[in-house]
């Protein structure tokens, strides 16, 4: 139960995502996908991914995203330290694009990896700009 009547569902504000693109967000280096508003379902194992997708549709949010994770957190193991998620939205206000993201730290080099990533095979990998915007 969502706690809310059915009087009150109708000024909750919506939006669909038309496009979503990430750029070296947590295990995803580039990834874009475009949902044109669709329900989508995320498959894949244990550590695939999912979840860093629905973090990074929360930045675009209000507040600290999913896990409350710091903007430094999210940013890919094997990035600069940089990180961007952008979006293509259509809302009750018709449709908008909307982004977040660092820019890399001065003097940062590239992180060497941590652990070997497996999410990427997940979404198709199109080449995207050095940041989504």
């Amino acid at each position: 139960m969502s706690g809310f009547s059915a009087a009150q569902t109708d000024v909750i504000p919506h939006a669909r995502i038309i496009t979503l693109k990430l750029s070296n967000f947590r295990s995803y280096r580039q990834a874009a996908l475009d949902l044109e508003g669709r329900t989508a379902l995320f498959l894949g194992a244990n550590g695939a991914g999912k979840t860093n997708i629905l973090e990074a549709v929360s930045f675009l949010t209000p507040g600290r995203g999913l896990r409350r994770a710091t903007v430094e957190d999210v940013a890919a193991t094997e990035g600069d330290g940089s990180w961007a998620v952008a979006a293509e939205i259509d809302g009750a206000m018709g449709e908008a694009a909307l982004g977040t993201g660092i820019e890399a730290p001065l003097g940062m080099k590239t992180r060497s990896a941590s652990r070997a990533s497996t999410a990427n095979r997940y979404l198709p990998r199109p080449h995207l700009p050095s940041t989504c915007a």
